[in-house]
């Protein structure tokens, strides 16, 4: 099956799902918080040092190099004094938002296939999809 010759009902009824998407309230509250944190300097400049700060955590991590307790704390009053700000709480809701959406979407289409159907609600565990085939006896399926 190829969606790129021609417009095929894949790419069309994935369109009017995009555009169903901008039009919710959700996604003007999305865009909202992302507009005010991309003008906002201070929160931007604490963020990216947040970023980087995590990153540094996750390779000592992964280099198998234990984390003093002295690090997770210095790392906890950084991210904190970002919360603080109202505008990267507000652009870190907006990522989770977007996160959200799309994993519920991604579910949506995984059951459509492992299915073979449209999924109903009884398909989906809480919080999305088992995503475990069934075979985990979690329930989901």
């Amino acid at each position: 099956m190829s969606l790129q010759s021609g417009k095929s009902p894949i790419i069309e009824m994935t369109e009017k799902l995009c555009a169903t998407i901008l039009e919710q309230p959700e996604y003007k509250e999305i865009s909202e918080k992302i507009n005010k944190f991309s003008v906002d300097e201070q929160a931007k400049q604490l963020y990216q040092s947040v970023y980087e700060h995590q990153m540094r955590l996750q390779e000592k991590q992964m280099q198998g190099l234990p984390i003093t307790e002295e690090e997770t704390e210095a790392f906890q009053m950084e991210y904190e004094a970002l919360l603080e700000l109202e505008t990267a709480r507000g652009f870190i809701e907006a990522q989770q938002m977007i996160e959200e959406i799309e994993q519920t979407v991604q579910s949506y289409i995984t059951n459509t296939f492992k299915l073979g159907r449209v999924p109903r609600p009884e398909d989906f565990i809480q919080g999305g999809a088992c995503g475990c085939g069934g075979s985990c006896g979690c329930g989901g399926h």
